[in-house]
């Protein structure tokens, strides 16, 4: 049949292509669009005449064709003329029409009578085809009459009878929904929440401002509507009930005049009906929901059962234009069945995360970045979950169930049962389970464990059944056969729940999803054991209830503290609330993502919480703690002994202060067993957090084993990567910094350095602090009419000021600042003056009298100023910088150091006097002793290879292979001193000073040289920005010559990076490029350029270098989804040139008087010469300070890998 298709198809298309034209005659259109067109179609598609009921009701309205096959009915089909719509779409047109046959067709009885009811309707015409699945509204695919033969696999696999019956269209839905599903699931939960909680506001006016309560009840009421669809799902109730309890309602109260709400019926009818069968918590009476009022409308329209109007979608903050709705989903949108536990798990973590506002006279869900990263805090990826449960609840069930299959191997079935029990011992803790994703995947280990065992004990009965039917005329032998009989486990979801599964949240919310997810993923595992269940139970009218309470197993709490005086309510007695685990000496596994919150934070919000944590925890004893640190004391202390513990969490007290407490109780108790280290490798897409898996134990351990992961999908994958065992006595108070691989080697000889930076720098500073940044600093500055004065862009006041010059200091900020250079491409207003590096406050008449310009700018800025921490700032000194530590070091000779680098780098500072802000966004001064090392010397050293190697061993690592380079990890450098008694090594020092200066001279000309030349351009009125095409013309073709590298100057990317190179007199443009938008992008030569004119190679340089340097942030140059003309990009599109006359030789006139002013300004005009000078002077400093450190080859190779 499949082979005959496209044949058959193509004559349909040539047919109706005739009927569009010719039309049919005498015969009514849509019939005859059936007849010759549809039907012939359908019995291609496998459909015959016996296997398509015409007009199918659906209460009251006739769909033209149910497909089916003998056993069930397969989708809808809604034919129109072939003439209709001809030049408009169909759906439109027909959209209503459409809509109530879904609408009807949820709450039609005819669905419950179906085992398995349709999915699909399809609307056409044959010129137009929209599939769109019941639950959805919108097509979710379409075609046309003129791509249908080219797209004839495409029509097959969605239509065919064989591959509807095998569900390939629910397959290629899936592939496409898959995507952005979680998103948009996220999304609707948040709208429902919002109608029901605007819905409960206006019916209680005063409970009106009460959102925790508010967030409550339209949680619980929310939460009972999704699991009746999931009950409805899995077939425990019949198809859509809750749609059809609307239409039950409206009959039996609809013609009162004050009928009861609509909420009171489902309580007393469905939900009472859950309560009975299912025992269910969520659905006792009363909660705090039952005792509210809603209006009808609200349930209504989240059920689906009402479209979304104008008055809701305005109240909830969801119009749009003049009071259009947003595109809405209810619940009957969506098909619960095809979302995955991941898709489940992950939204309802987010949606912890979600606050209620009230804006004006309406509720609305707060939505800030904030918040949008709180999001990707709080869901942990499956992948996470899964190793670390079983990391560690594996650690306790594996061996109990290896130990029962032996023994059910070996026919020891009582033993084995016996041992298979022990695993209802093992108790399963997460302190912090949010909605209880790590629970639900100890739960799956545990259930599987016990199914393995079951599986195993079955085979073993099934072998007995047939050795004694095979025995059975051989009564003798019977006597030879065991006694025993192979013994299942039954209820093991139930067990399971109840026996080993605890959990506890500080959130209710957290704790109510928690146990709802936990109950939907037993009626998954059960759900057609429980139908025969339910049957037997509906039988006998009563019966054991079909799910366990989780009251005893999931609870609300403080799992940090016990004292009501500082949790209140929430205050948690470990002993007390969870008494079995707790009397056997605590759980067997205590696993989680435990909160990440500072404990600035949280002295603003709980002060007392604090002070408790600092007296109570050890690991809260020292510095800015982050509240993790208590989890993972309170981790272990609850645990018993043998226990097993398995934590997300931030690696940063691996070296931070605050960590020693914590690294000194791990190390005392050699808890640590295994870690995984993912550096900068981002778990949490949505926000920067840098985080390992640490395992623990409450037995001594010999070593640690250490996984570095700089890959995280290459790890999921399962690839290989560095590994070590260290000591456990090498894990304890100190910094923990775990070098694995042949790296190891080196950095063990470095470490073993006598000599560390911090004694031998006398001062090593921090920017000043000024608290106001946005009023002290300014990025963009210009030149005044006046020499005196600058102007200056406030950020604060949104507009240039003036300002005197003199009180104004250079400012070098984070990006501008490298190895052997700096660039002060800031100004900050610094109201102090400075003698000998002390820097007093001006008072405010000198102020007045001397820089008045700056003074009436600080005036206008006086109510920010003050405001600064909590108006801390209200008096005589408002205007003084928020901290004034190292205020006058910075008008003297330094070393300066920024903080957030890709590679350690210094700038010896011998009379510029310039200034870092902040450390974050600026960073280090340094200041030595020159009789003891030379701060030439030592700029050569931080800047090498060598020093850049250790530092990120040693140090922090953030997003995009950035590194931290402050105090803690600066002093801790390595540094030869220089002998004076060997000859060699003095003279080697001289030689690295004097290059140390010639390469900063160098760099200063890098820099200036664009300036310069950008100056002398401006310079010009004639100028006009031009691409690179412009002087690949035949016109310059003495001038320059062009040869593209690029393997097709069509070829299409998606283009990242853009990088130029000179050699040999020639410039080589590159480019990194990926393939598609998510591939790793390549490096890519694209074009070579040879010159016959010295100054136009010069002049296209530096311009091109000077605008990649102004675009030195950007990540892409291709923004959208469409990939780009490599080629065409670098050379057409993009403009860093210009041309200052139409004719060639003019314009190239023109360049050379521009580039010989440049060379007379900046002392030279070959920006590839100089770049050659420095590439020179770095390497020949670096192979001297190779040989100080007395590196090896392999070690060379190492070091400048890692650079």
């Amino acid at each position: 049949m499949r082979e005959q298709f496209p044949a058959k198809l193509a004559a349909l298309v040539a047919e109706a292509r005739r009927r569009q034209v010719a039309g049919f005659g005498q015969e009514e259109p849509e019939e005859a669009t059936k007849v010759h067109l549809l039907e012939p179609l359908l019995e291609a598609l496998g459909y015959t005449q016996q296997q398509r009921t015409r007009e199918f009701r659906i209460l009251g309205d006739s769909v033209d064709y149910c497909l089916r096959n003998p056993e069930r009915p397969l989708l809808f089909l809604e034919a129109k003329s072939l003439l209709d719509c001809p030049d408009k779409s169909l759906l439109e047109k027909h959209r209503e029409q459409v809509l109530r046959y879904l609408r009807n067709y949820r709450i039609s009885p005819e669905q419950v009578k179906m085992e398995q009811p349709v999915t699909w309707l399809v609307l056409t015409n044959f010129a137009q085809w929209h599939f769109i699945r019941v639950t959805d509204e919108q097509p979710a695919f379409s075609l046309d009459l003129k791509d249908l033969v080219a797209r004839r696999d495409e029509l097959w696999d969605l239509l065919a009878r064989e591959n509807v019956e095998a569900g390939r269209i629910e397959e290629l839905y899936d592939q496409q929904r898959k995507a952005g599903l979680d998103q948009q699931f996220l999304a609707d939960l948040k709208q429902w929440r919002l109608i029901l909680a605007n819905a409960f506001a206006l019916s209680t006016s005063a409970l009106a401002d009460d959102l925790p309560w508010l967030t409550l009840v339209s949680q619980q009421l929310l939460d009972r509507l999704i699991f009746t669809r999931m009950l409805e799902t899995w077939r425990l109730m019949d198809w859509n009930k809750l749609a059809r309890a609307f239409v039950e309602y409206d009959t039996f109260f609809g013609y009162q005049k004050n009928p009861k709400p609509f909420a009171e019926f489902l309580r007393e009818s469905l939900f009472t009906e859950i309560k009975d069968n299912f025992n269910t918590e969520l659905f006792e009476q009363p909660l705090l929901c039952d005792g509210l009022p809603i209006d009808n409308e609200a349930i209504a329209i989240v059920i689906g059962h009402e479209p979304l109007s104008p008055g809701v979608a305005a109240q909830c903050g969801l119009a749009s234009g003049q009071g259009e709705a947003f595109a809405f989903r209810h619940l009957y949108s969506y098909d619960f069945s095809r979302m995955s536990h991941d898709i489940m798990g992950s939204v309802y973590e987010r949606f912890l995360a979600h606050k209620l506002l009230r804006d004006g006279g309406r509720i609305v869900i707060e939505d800030t970045d904030e918040l949008r990263k709180k999001e990707g805090v709080y869901y942990t990826p499956q992948y996470i979950v899964d190793y670390l449960v079983e990391q560690t609840v594996g650690q306790c069930a594996q061996p109990v169930l290896d130990a029962a299959l032996r023994l059910v191997e070996e026919k020891k079935f009582s033993a084995a049962a016996a041992k298979i029990r022990e695993l209802s011992q093992i108790k399963v803790l997460d302190p912090a389970m949010g909605s209880g994703s790590f629970l639900l995947r100890a739960f799956d280990f545990i259930v599987a464990a016990y199914e393995r065992y079951n599986a195993a004990a079955r085979a073993q009965k099934n072998g007995i059944r047939a050795t004694s039917s095979e025995l059975h005329d051989a009564a003798p032998r019977l006597f030879d056969l065991s006694a025993e009989i192979p013994e299942e486990i039954f209820e093991v979801a139930s067990r399971v729940l109840l026996d080993n599964i605890f959990g506890v949240d500080l959130d209710p919310q957290a704790v109510e999803l928690a146990r709802m997810s936990l109950w939907l993923r037993v009626l998954e595992r059960n759900h057609h054991r429980m139908r025969d269940a339910l049957s037997a139970r509906r039988r006998a009218r009563r019966g054991p209830k079909l799910l366990p309470a989780l009251k005893a197993n999931l609870k609300r709490g403080n799992s940090l503290i016990a004292d009501p005086a500082v949790a209140g309510e929430a205050a948690l007695d470990w002993p007390k609330e969870f008494p079995s685990a707790m009397e056997r000496g605590g759980f067997d596994c205590v696993i989680g993502n435990p909160p990440y919150e500072r404990i600035q934070t949280m002295t603003g919000n709980s002060p007392a919480v604090v002070e408790f944590l600092k007296a109570n925890y050890r690991a809260a004893s020292s510095g800015n703690f982050d509240i993790y640190v208590c989890f993972i004391e309170r981790g272990l202390q609850l645990l018993r002994a043998g226990g097993h513990f398995g934590y997300i969490c931030p690696h940063k007290f691996f070296q931070a202060e605050y960590g020693a407490p914590l690294r000194k109780l791990l190390g005392e108790g050699r808890h640590v067993r295994h870690i995984v280290s993912f550096a900068d490798q981002q778990v949490f897409p949505q926000v920067s957090t840098y985080t390992c898996l640490l395992m623990l134990e409450t037995e001594p351990q010999e070593s640690v084993r250490v996984v570095g992961v700089d890959d995280i999908a290459g790890w999921r994958a399962g690839k290989a990567f560095l590994e070590g065992s260290f000591p456990v006595e090498q894990v304890g108070e100190g910094e923990w910094n775990f070098t694995l691989g042949e790296s190891a080697p080196l950095f063990r000889k470095l470490s073993g350095l006598p000599v560390k930076l911090e004694t031998l720098a006398t001062r090593l500073y921090q920017g000043p602090i000024t608290s106001a940044d946005k009023v002290f600093l300014f990025e963009e500055h210009r030149s005044a009419t006046k020499k005196s004065v600058t102007e200056v862009f406030s950020v604060v006041l949104q507009r240039w000021v003036s300002l005197e010059r003199k009180i104004l200091k250079r400012v070098v900020r984070s990006g501008s600042i490298g190895r052997y250079w700096a660039s002060a491409d800031a100004l900050v207003l610094f109201p102090y003056e400075v003698r000998k590096a002390t820097a007093e406050l001006l008072s405010a008449a000198k102020l007045r009298k001397q820089f008045p310009l700056a003074w009436d700018y600080l005036s206008e800025n006086r109510a920010t100023l003050e405001g600064r921490e909590d108006n801390s700032f209200r008096d005589e000194e408002w205007y003084r910088f928020g901290r004034t530590q190292n205020l006058g070091l910075w008008e003297q000779p330094k070393l300066m150091l920024p903080y957030m680098v890709t590679n350690l780098a210094a700038y010896c500072d011998k009379a510029d006097e310039f200034y870092f802000i902040n450390v974050t966004t600026g960073g280090y001064g340094l200041t030595c002793d020159e009789e003891k090392v030379r701060s030439a010397y030592l700029c050569a050293l931080l800047n090498s290879p060598v020093l850049d190697f250790f530092l990120k061993l040693v140090s922090t690592n953030f997003r995009g292979g950035y590194f931290a380079a402050n105090k803690q990890f600066l002093d801790k450098l390595p540094i030869k001193l220089i002998d004076p008694k060997r000859k060699k090594e003095v003279r080697m020092e001289q030689e690295i000073i004097e290059r140390v200066a010639a390469i900063q001279l160098a760099h200063r000309q890098r820099i200036a040289l664009p300036s310069v030349i950008d100056r002398r351009i401006r310079h010009s009125q004639l100028r006009t920005s031009c691409s690179l095409a412009h002087y690949l013309q035949q016109d310059y073709a003495g001038a320059i010559t062009a040869q593209p590298l690029i393997d097709d100057v069509q070829r299409r990317g998606f283009v990242h990076r853009i990088q130029i190179q000179a050699e040999n007199g020639e410039l080589t443009l590159s480019a990194t490029v990926a393939d598609d938008a998510k591939a790793e992008p390549k490096l890519l030569p694209v074009l070579r350029l040879t010159f016959q004119n010295e100054p136009l190679r010069q002049f296209i340089h530096a311009l091109w270098r000077q605008f990649l340097d102004e675009h030195s942030r950007k990540q892409k140059w291709t923004t959208g989804k469409k990939a780009d003309e490599v080629y065409t990009l670098l050379v057409n599109t993009l403009e860093p040139l210009v041309s200052f006359h139409a004719a060639a030789p003019d314009n190239l006139r023109a360049i050379h008087e521009v580039m010989k002013a440049v060379k007379t300004e900046a002392g030279t005009a070959d920006l590839a010469a100089v770049e050659a000078d420095i590439a020179r002077l770095d390497r020949e400093i670096n192979e001297r300070v190779y040989e100080l450190y007395e590196l090896t080859p392999e070690e060379i190779r190492l070091v400048e890998q890692t650079a």
